[in-house]
């Protein structure tokens, strides 16, 4: 509970805190999102912050759920980063860490501002 609400207070760069599962099993850091901006950003898209590519991809994203035992999880294999079912499962996963409706859209702003600026 309290690496949500830790999480809900995050900026978009700041590091995640690791979120146990409902077993208490926290997941390999290797196989959690760095940052917000690394959650929300598609896996093609570079990140808002720094215009690094984002290491983060759907695949990741799908496993991540899994771990969590999201019912809804879809396996987004045959989609590609912008599809549909890989952005349900970012604001999925966003939800089970704890980040906020407003959260996303900041991110989401700084993303096509960014895109904008191209």
């Amino acid at each position: 509970m309290v690496a949500l609400q830790k999480n809900s207070l995050k900026s978009q760069s700041e590091r995640l805190e690791l979120v146990p599962n409902q077993e208490g099993g926290l997941p390999e850091v290797a196989d959690y999102p760095e940052s917000i901006s690394h959650l929300v950003a598609a896996g093609n898209v570079r990140l808002p912050t720094t215009n690094a590519p984002n290491t983060w991809d759907k695949r990741k994203c799908a496993n991540l759920l899994a771990f969590y035992n999201a019912d809804d999880a879809y396996d987004c294999e045959t989609d590609d980063e912008n599809s549909d079912a890989a952005r349900d499962n970012r604001v999925k996963l966003c939800k089970v860490l704890g980040i906020t409706a407003y959260q996303i859209q900041q991110v989401s702003i700084s993303i096509l501002n960014r895109a904008l600026e191209r």
